[in-house]
Parts: structure tokens; sequence; C-alpha cells
């Protein structure tokens, strides 16, 4: 009976592992997308773009993402589509 229940600790220890591992918050999204490559050059080089906000919801994270330009927007969505599963919609 004992082997069984340490059986099933591990078993449930792992499965929760596993599961918050994809799981994602606003916050941790927006401190990886500020670390990639594109979104740093983007800082470096201050490139003149539209200033027309654009609200990005991702699916599974209840706030909004709102960003100053389609520019910016853009480099998100690909980050999305390249580093993460998730799916989005975006309103420009």
């Amino acid at each position: 009976m004992r082997f069984h229940l340490i059986a099933i600790s591990i078993s449930l220890l792992v499965i929760v592992a596993c599961t918050s591992h994809d799981s994602y918050s606003k916050v941790k999204l927006l401190d990886s997308f500020q670390k990639t490559p594109a979104y740093i050059d983007y800082r470096r080089e201050k490139p003149i773009t539209s200033q027309v906000v654009v609200i990005i919801k991702v699916e599974g994270i209840d706030e909004v993402f709102s960003f100053p330009n389609p520019y910016i927007a853009k480099l998100f969505e690909d980050f999305l589509k390249t580093e993460t599963n998730l799916l989005y919609s975006s309103s420009y």
C-alpha cells in the first residue's frame, strides 16, 4: 500500500512539473520578449514608426498586451510564433 502511495505521489509531481512548464504569464512573456535580439535591435535603432496603439490578446492570458506602434507589435507576434505555441489575435 505504501509503495502505491509513493508511486502515485511521484507521478503527480511529474505531471504538475510538466504542466507548469508550459504556463505563461504576461510578465514572463514580456520579459522573454524584451531579451530577444530583435527587440534589443529595435531599442538600439529607435526606428521612426507610426504611433498607433496595437492590442494583442494572447489565448490563455487574461490581460491584453498593448504596444505603442505596429513595428514592435509585429516583433511580438513573430516572437509568439517562433518561441511559444500560443495563439493570439491583434487589433490595429
